[in-house]
């Protein structure tokens, strides 16, 4: 169970920042942010976690079970 735990807390940060990257550019244009990425880091982090997170948190959770699910056992079968 731990290690299921483990790789679905692993799949869903890495399903965030992925989600994160990829709202990044339309983060910028819908608040006319200007002056790059890292110049606005908490601008487009509040963007994400008001505008992006509500929208896709059941398909990123499901997701992370899935993917965590098929991982766990791939690696029993191996042993």
């Amino acid at each position: 169970m731990k290690r299921y735990i483990k790789h679905f807390l692993i799949f869903l940060l890495i399903g965030s920042l992925i989600l994160y990257f990829s709202s990044l550019r339309e983060g910028m244009e819908v608040l006319k942010l200007e002056g790059g990425y890292f110049k606005n880091v908490g601008k487009t982090l509040e963007y994400f976690f008001s505008w992006v997170i509500p929208y896709w948190w059941y398909i990123l959770i499901i997701a992370s079970l899935i993917l965590s699910l098929i991982s766990v056992t791939i690696l029993k079968r191996k042993k």
